[in-house]
């Protein structure tokens, strides 16, 4: 499931402004009804926040990063991986 697309400078501005982990709490919302857990919500940050100073480090201001989500959630959502 798609839970972020967009540009890359939109990506890390999202990071740097602490937006991110809104806009794929809005979209697991959108797609579950469920809120996803308090932890999960500032490991997105985190970890995306150190995605986004590797783009920025390695100048990466092309392509449209793609944030989706895996694993255990797709097995409540009656998701099939393929």
């Amino acid at each position: 499931m798609r839970l972020y697309a967009g540009m890359s400078s939109h990506f890390m501005r999202d990071t740097v402004h602490n937006q991110i982990a809104g806009k794929l709490k809005d979209a697991f919302f959108r797609h579950f009804r469920y809120h996803p857990s308090a932890a999960e919500i500032p490991s997105w940050q985190n970890s995306l926040r150190a995605v986004s100073q590797i783009f920025e480090a390695a100048i990466i201001n092309w392509g449209q990063p793609l944030i989706t989500l895996k694993g255990q959630w797709n097995r409540y959502a009656g998701i099939q991986n393929s």
